[in-house]
């Protein structure tokens, strides 16, 4: 069953103004009902909005299209190689060119997850639903 949340609650959560979901929701991004004179929005809906939609990302939006090898990016952001591989294979990092030795990644998406990721440290925990 589905669980429906006030847009002002859902703008809370995902860190987006009421605009922008209401975008998101006229696009179909994620799904809404109106009852009572407020809009209520998808709670499972959230996750997929892409990760070029939130305000967080912004602040890596520069290194957009910058390739970086898996083991620079292990060095340079805290994160092993495994981790990051993982992301790659599940489809988390955009892959922007790839060889039989070198992989090269959007450096954007690696610092943007990164930081997600550091932020909330643990073991067996899925750390990323869709971004």
């Amino acid at each position: 069953m589905d669980t429906y949340l006030p847009i002002s609650k859902a703008a809370t959560i995902t860190k987006l103004d009421k605009k922008s979901l209401q975008a998101l929701i006229a696009s179909g991004t994620i799904r809404a009902i109106k009852a009572e004179n407020q809009i209520f929005v998808n709670k499972n809906d959230l996750s997929m909005i892409p990760k070029e939609n939130r305000p967080d990302y912004e602040k890596y939006a520069h290194l957009s299209g910058i390739g970086i090898l898996i083991s620079e990016a292990s060095r340079k952001y805290g994160v092993s190689t495994q981790t990051i591989s993982r992301w790659a294979k599940k489809g988390y990092v955009k892959v922007l060119s790839k060889s039989v030795r070198r992989t090269y990644l959007d450096e954007a998406d690696i610092a943007y997850l990164a930081n997600y990721y550091l932020s909330n440290p643990g073991r067996g925990k899925k750390t990323i639903r869709r971004l």
